[in-house]
């Protein structure tokens, strides 16, 4: 098996693929990059199948060390493997993270309020719901789009007037609602319990970077995040950015 110097492993949002990986700024051509299609797993296994992924990436590297990176609520998946693989994770990155919801008042403030109220009041409902986003999905993917980004800014609303990232967009929506939507499920239902006690476990360097209009993840979320983490924690607050637009203005670790 081929040995990296450096190694990156991604977990991305919900909705979301692995695709969601190429709005990053580019990495050092010599690092090796995966990017976890969490909903791949079965439905009771997404932290069991990322931590299999994970220990795969670690041991392709010189030093058996890996960056984590960990997007929306993908920053869930990243938070628990750095708990659980803590001598493994060189450092995790969390972009635009959505925090537990036990940690403070955030769900009134969450473009996804009505999808999280459901993922934990009316699984049924929210089943009924993402059959239908699928539906929309392969018939009226514009509409889909609109409904979703609805409450976003203009810097979010911008990026959908670009077609790399309206295949993004593609990619994640059809990964989430039409090809896995039960595990796409399983992970809302798994973010809306009580997880915080995984902050504490948490004991290698982490960068935040949030936007400060972020209004899927409400910038609050990375600073509840920063506090609660033992280990040392670096917070960057990007003025006008929003819950997209700061993947593209992150800085990744160098080779």
């Amino acid at each position: 098996m081929s040995q990296f110097s450096n190694a990156v492993f991604f977990c991305h949002g919900a909705p979301g693929s692995p695709q969601d990986a190429t709005l990053l700024p580019p990495l050092p051509p010599e690092t090796l990059r995966v990017a976890h299609d969490i909903f791949a797993a079965a439905p009771h296994a997404l932290l069991a199948d990322a931590q299999k992924a994970f220990d795969t990436t670690a041991a392709q590297t010189s030093d058996g060390q890996v960056t984590l990176i960990g997007f929306s609520l993908g920053a869930m998946l990243a938070l628990q493997l750095a708990a659980t693989r803590a001598p493994q994770v060189k450092s995790l990155i969390l972009i635009s993270p959505a925090a537990p919801l036990s940690l403070g008042n955030f769900l009134p403030h969450m473009a996804g309020k009505p999808v999280f109220e459901l993922a934990k009041n009316n699984p049924k409902l929210l089943k009924s719901l993402t059959k239908l986003q699928c539906l929309l999905t392969k018939f009226a993917p514009k509409l889909l789009r609109n409904q979703l980004f609805h409450k976003s800014g203009s810097q979010d609303r911008t990026l959908l007037t670009n077609p790399a990232f309206r295949a993004t967009l593609a990619a994640g929506f059809k990964n989430s609602f039409c090809t896995h939507p039960a595990s796409y499920i399983a992970m809302l239902q798994s973010y809306v319990t009580d997880w915080s006690a995984d902050l504490a476990k948490v004991t290698c360097p982490v960068t935040i970077w949030h936007g400060e209009n972020d209004r899927s993840a409400p910038s609050a979320m990375a600073q509840v995040i920063s506090a609660a983490l033992p280990g040392p924690a670096t917070l960057h607050l990007i003025p006008d950015a929003e819950h997209y637009s700061t993947l593209a203005k992150v800085t990744l670790p160098p080779s």
